[in-house]
């Protein structure tokens, strides 16, 4: 019963997944007002629960469950987990104009693994090999390198975004920036070794993969152009237009670290606009 109400708003009348509120959305508002704090138990109970398994066991959705140990914090847990995945379904049908079997999903699930990082939490240092690539159901997240004490930020990203250095993460070098939480940050995270067998397996994986690759290209020339042709004013009003939430997420001097300009120059870029 537990579990059926904490998902009884994920779908609609006709079995379709929708956010909390009913719409067809990629989800940004989590199940759970003390979701980070449930959350950790995804880190931990399942752990506990596998090494108090003993020979008595029964068969629960592709995994083995002693009965003594499905607690309500596990059910918790379990709920979250599915919560995260559900996301990532919701993502990856929207993203391809498709639906992604039970069958094909159930793979991909399997090759992400829930994630909670607290504010300021690293999920990639400097000089370490980026394991992982991030996508985000909840919370924000900044990549950025550091010259001479200033940091130099190159991507922001909330929920339905990725994160990942991708040379270090395809290549296994050493990577040249970090990447830590804005905010308390949900993920799901996906090793290159996991990601690899659903790109040859999984059309829908395969497709995604390049219309991010391709809007990614896109953007990066886009920024490039920005940096080189655009005014500082001109920058931050391409970013109103594109991405105005960063603006209310992101404190102004990683917008303005962002935008490769100093906080003082976007306090006056701002206060000019504001008096117009």
């Amino acid at each position: 019963m537990l579990h059926e109400t904490l998902y009884a708003e994920q779908r609609d009348e006709t079995g379709k997944c929708v956010d909390i509120y009913g719409n067809a959305s990629l989800p940004t508002v989590p199940l759970f007002r003390n979701y980070g704090l449930l959350f950790k138990l995804v880190n931990t109970v399942f752990d506990q629960a596998f090494r108090s398994i003993r020979h008595k066991t029964k068969r629960t959705h592709g995994s083995f469950f002693d009965s003594e140990i499905l607690t309500q914090n596990s059910i918790l847990a379990l709920s979250i987990a599915r919560y995260m995945h559900e996301a990532l379904r919701i993502y990856i049908n929207k993203y391809t104009s498709a639906e992604i079997s039970d069958a094909d999903f159930e793979t991909v699930a399997k090759a992400f693994t829930p994630k909670h990082f607290i504010k300021r939490q690293f999920f990639l240092q400097e000089g370490d090999v980026c394991k992982y690539t991030a996508f985000i159901v909840k919370g924000a997240m900044r990549q950025y390198s550091v010259m001479n004490g200033v940091e130099n930020i190159v991507s922001l990203g909330i929920e339905n975004w990725w994160m990942s250095d991708r040379e270090s993460y395809s290549m296994l070098t050493p990577s040249q920036y970090n990447i830590d939480a804005v905010e308390d940050c949900d993920v799901l995270l996906v090793g290159y070794e996991k990601m690899a067998p659903l790109v040859e397996s999984i059309p829908l994986i395969v497709r995604m993969i390049s219309m991010m690759d391709q809007r990614h290209s896109i953007a990066m020339q886009k920024r490039i152009h920005n940096a080189i042709s655009l005014t500082a004013e001109d920058r931050f009003l391409d970013l109103m237009k594109t991405n105005p939430v960063f603006l209310q997420r992101f404190p102004q001097n990683m917008i303005a670290s962002y935008l490769g300009i100093t906080p003082e120059s976007l306090s006056r870029i701002r206060k000019k606009l504001a008096a117009k």
